[in-house]
């Protein structure tokens, strides 16, 4: 450190050698609800600990289950999970899971609460006009590809081969008959034919066409550029190629039915995380304020999660939010002294804003 008098450099022993400088843990936590138990210890344990639960709340496993009713859902062998996990994520995989276990009479237990959960929550089917897709999706199988090529660069059925390495990430067009007319006008340019505009729109890769540039010396080494011309019109009949496909799929009914099979099947069946909050209780608020639905449920995705955005509109009560949040992890035990990082001209309005959400609190400074 630096002596105040002499301005010189000294060595000195540190806070740490007289006094702890690490806040401790509160020894006991004490809850009232069954609710609060469960927040406590995802909080403290990270995940369902009924022992640590029992302990904060004094009351048996099976009376916090039986108290906690539809936040639990028991998924076998003697596991829980909380309602925001089970009902979200992989939920078609979880539904075919629950049906099996019902089938089959799984621990004896009766499985139908899971199903019917997990049944509200399944996405609805998507159909093809509310799909986005275009000639290079991934879930769209290759067969399906292949026969449109056939159709669009005039080639016989079976004259069209696309492999797919999935290594790479990339697929390879051969077609048999190079020769027809679709292949090397309607949908090439100069050497650039309908296959290789094919399995470049399959890949993704951008479409131009390169020229020798006129400027080169002749003893010198090679040089291209983009022929700019020939470009914009590959790129014009790539758009034609895309449209094309699109139309060939709305005009084959067993077509469209095998791609939004597939999507839904693949691809729509993950539900995002959700979080009730409309059971929470925070104590030390002032009693003429009541959090609205969006409020709470901001306010449990932080206590469980530990952060989050807050991105709602002016006056929708985005400080009420953070305050009631901290005030409920407080009581947890979770944190002992929350600090808010405001910008400097709103610290004011935002201490006005404590005082009144909770008036027996002393603001620190400014």
């Amino acid at each position: 450190v630096e002596d105040e008098k002499t301005k010189r450099l000294m060595k000195v022993k540190g806070t740490v050698f007289f006094e702890p400088t690490i806040q401790s843990q509160p020894k006991k936590i004490e809850v009232k609800t069954a609710e609060d138990a469960l927040l406590a210890s995802l909080n403290h344990k990270g995940r369902l600990d009924f022992d640590y639960m029992a302990a904060v709340y004094s009351q048996s496993k099976a009376d916090i289950i039986k108290e906690l009713g539809d936040k639990l859902f028991y998924v076998g062998e003697g596991r829980y999970a909380t309602r925001e996990d089970y009902l979200s994520g992989n939920v078609k995989t979880k539904l075919a899971e629950a049906k099996t276990k019902q089938g089959f009479g799984v621990e004896d237990h009766d499985w139908s609460a899971n199903i019917v959960a997990l049944e509200a929550v399944i996405p609805k089917d998507i159909t093809i006009s509310e799909l986005n897709y275009k000639f290079g999706t991934r879930f769209i199988p290759v067969a399906l590809y292949a026969a449109f090529l056939e159709a669009a660069l005039g080639q016989k059925p079976d004259g069209v081969t696309i492999e797919y390495d999935k290594l790479t990430d990339s697929y390879a067009v051969h077609v048999a008959n190079q020769g027809t007319d679709a292949n090397e006008h309607q949908y090439g340019v100069g050497r650039y034919d309908g296959e290789q505009l094919a399995q470049s729109l399959l890949n993704q890769r951008p479409l131009e066409i390169k020229k020798l540039d006129p400027n080169t010396p002749p003893q010198a080494k090679p040089k291209y550029i983009v022929d700019e011309v020939a470009t914009a019109e590959l790129q014009a009949k790539g758009e034609q190629f895309e449209a094309a496909f699109k139309e060939w799929v709305l005009k084959n009914s067993d077509m469209q039915e095998e791609i939004v099979s597939i999507y839904n099947e693949k691809m729509n069946r993950v539900v995002p995380k959700k979080y009730d909050g409309s059971h929470l209780t925070i104590q030390g608020l002032a009693k003429q304020f009541t959090l609205r639905p969006h409020q709470k449920n901001a306010m449990m995705r932080i206590i469980q999660e530990q952060r989050a955005g807050l991105f709602h509109e002016v006056g929708s009560g985005k400080t009420l939010t953070m305050l009631a949040a901290n005030l409920k992890l407080k009581e947890l035990g979770v944190i002992q002294k929350p600090l808010f990082v405001i910008p400097k001209p709103l610290i004011d309005q935002f201490g006005r804003e404590i005082y009144r959400y909770r008036s027996e609190e002393r603001r620190v400074g400014k």
